[in-house]
């Protein structure tokens, strides 16, 4: 049986405008990615600011835990609700389900970020408001400076959850747990490079139907597991990155998160930043080097990596600027 959460990231607008390159959001997403869980509702939320009430409700009622990232905006208003702003209202609707886990980061008063993206000349009494009621209201509260805190902060308290608030509702077993065995094992490379059409998954496991097949894989889908293409007449599936972080401790025997501390360790100590070289000295197979390298690159700074177009890495090399290797830094004492 394989559990994971799925987690309803809860922003004002400007926490996705900056920083430029790499958001408040971005490293919210990257850190429930990391703690092998599944952020949601992302998808409508550049689209929520025209939402009714009840969508964005629904949306935060089908994840295990809401995470709020709340700054020094109010935010729009609910279209139907002008009381609320749609980051409140995602927060009181957390809070209508006992179930729901509730974890909130506050940017903190003396954070560096532009005041004209963050500060709120019309309702920012409004928001100071609702920052001290967050404060006062007995869950757990962060405050945040920049990213990289944020990123720690988002990721050690999802890992550290008692395994307790799983929900049931999230295992998967049978045919999917046996699917994604089979594609785990299967694949050579690490880089989700691999599609399987219909046909060979049939192949695979000829005592199940196509329609089992395809209810398998939406299901690992829906854990943000696995891609689904539809397209005209072909169907097929491939492996998402989050896959090899989530399972292979369980498949593979090996910590796609604990490989990449070792890796950043090296990449330190040598101040190396080929892929090449550093798979040598490591002596894994690229199935095993690829998935630490990802979690490595997520950290490279816009224009430290290699965009070169190869089959073999994430990518080819990368830049060890001193502010890569201070990222470096922070994800081994992180970790």
């Amino acid at each position: 049986m394989i559990s994971t959460k799925r987690v309803s990231i809860s922003p004002t607008s400007e926490f996705a405008k900056f920083p430029e390159n790499k958001s408040f959001i971005d490293v919210a997403i990257a850190a429930v990615n990391r703690a092998r869980h599944v952020p949601c509702a992302m998808q409508y939320f550049s689209a929520r600011d025209t939402r009714p009430s009840e969508y964005c409700k629904e949306r935060v009622r089908e994840c295990e835990v809401y995470v709020g990232l709340i700054g020094f905006r109010y935010g729009s208003l609910v279209r139907d609700r002008p009381e609320l702003s749609y980051t409140k209202l995602e927060f009181e609707a957390a809070s209508e389900v006992p179930a729901i886990t509730r974890l909130v980061f506050i940017l903190n008063d003396d954070a560096s970020v532009p005041q004209d993206t963050f500060n709120d000349l019309m309702s920012g009494n409004r928001q100071k408001a609702f920052r001290e009621k967050l404060k006062d209201c007995g869950i757990m509260c962060s405050l945040f400076r920049d990213i990289h805190e944020l990123e720690l902060g988002i990721y050690q308290a999802l890992t550290e959850l008692p395994e307790s608030e799983i929900s049931n509702e999230n295992s998967i077993e049978g045919l999917p747990v046996e699917l994604l065995t089979a594609l785990i094992k299967d694949c050579p490379d690490g880089l989700c490079s691999k599609r399987y059409k219909l046909p060979e998954l049939l192949e695979m496991f000829p005592s199940h139907s196509k329609e089992v097949i395809q209810d398998a894989s939406y299901d690992l889908k829906r854990l943000g597991l696995l891609e689904v293409q539809e397209a005209f007449y072909v169907w097929e599936i491939r492996l998402l990155p989050e896959a090899y972080e989530q399972v292979d401790p369980q498949i593979m025997g090996w910590d796609p998160k604990e490989d990449a501390v070792v890796l950043a360790k090296l990449m330190i100590d040598t101040n190396e930043g080929s892929a090449s070289s550093l798979q040598e000295q490591l002596r894994w197979e690229r199935r095993r080097f690829n998935p630490a390298q990802r979690i490595i690159v997520d950290e490279v700074p816009y224009g430290c990596v290699s965009r070169h177009c190869q089959p073999d890495y994430v990518a080819s090399w990368v830049a060890l600027t001193p502010e890569f290797l201070a990222a470096l830094k922070r994800l081994v004492q992180g970790r």
